[in-house]
């Protein structure tokens, strides 16, 4: 039994040791994914080029699938650990939906491509969140940049081959902002269902991104404006509370600071 519990210990910290180590690295490329993902929509680009570009995003591919297929060598439980990493699974089998690969269903395109798109950023997210781990106002900027950047995102590959305004990435950004501050200008609305069901996600998840981006900004401001407090400080008045905690309970002293008057016997 005791054997079995030292390899088991022995497997998790193999384990943790190599998260702590691929961390930084798959960040990098969780982050140049998605330039290079994007880059054949809005560059004119040879057709040399872009099998480049297709190399490198599939080599991407393979370094994330091998991270998880060697995590999950290493973990005790495979089984489980691939249960919860289901994300992480999901991002190695998503870049097999090629668009090219489902026929010539123009709504199927938009569907694959705007999923794509997400995984990409939710691929970075992901990795991002693993090394920050943080809360407050650095995780809701985080969090603010990366709803809008997604949805940005996700309505461009939606609405391109429509016949709206949002037909390019400046403009769905544009109204990324607007839509997720909910100023909604009016001037780029999505007209597939496929973009206007992204557009109702933003306005849900942008109010209280956004909500929550303010009170902790708030908060932030004002934890910055109380005066530091010295420990040395706190420390002499407890005991002044419990010296005159002990006078009252000796009735040496009574809740207005007067000494009792004495009682003749």
């Amino acid at each position: 039994m005791s054997t079995v519990t030292a390899e088991h210990e022995r497997r998790l910290e193999a384990l943790d040791r190599f998260e702590r180590a691929t961390q930084l690295p798959l960040l990098v490329l969780a982050l140049l994914a998605i330039p290079l993902f994007l880059s054949p929509f809005v560059l004119d680009m040879s057709a040399g080029q872009e099998r480049v570009i297709f190399a490198l995003d599939w080599l991407i591919w393979g370094v994330f699938a091998a991270d998880l297929l060697i995590r999950t060598r290493l973990a005790p439980h495979k089984l489980t650990y691939l249960r919860r990493h289901w994300f992480d699974v999901l991002i190695v089998v998503l870049p097999f939906l090629r668009p090219l690969r489902v026929g010539p269903s123009g709504r199927a395109l938009r569907v694959l491509g705007a999923v794509r798109a997400l995984a990409h950023v939710a691929r970075a997210a992901h990795a991002m969140s693993a090394i920050l781990g943080r809360r407050g106002v650095q995780g809701s900027l985080l969090l603010a940049g990366l709803v809008v950047t997604a949805s940005a995102i996700a309505v461009y590959f939606a609405e391109r081959s429509g016949s709206g305004e949002i037909d390019s990435l400046d403009t769905a950004f544009w109204w990324a902002i607007a839509t997720a501050t909910t100023v909604g200008y009016g001037d780029a609305v999505p007209v597939t269902a496929l973009g206007r069901g992204v557009g109702v996600l933003l306005m849900i998840v942008g109010i209280g991104t956004f909500a929550a981006l303010t009170a902790n900004v708030a908060a932030f401001l004002f934890e910055s404006q109380e005066p530091a407090t010295d420990p040395a400080s706190d420390e002499v008045l407890s005991e002044l509370r419990r010296l005159h905690a002990r006078l009252d309970a000796a009735g040496i002293a009574q809740d207005d600071g007067e000494r009792e008057p004495a009682t003749s016997p």
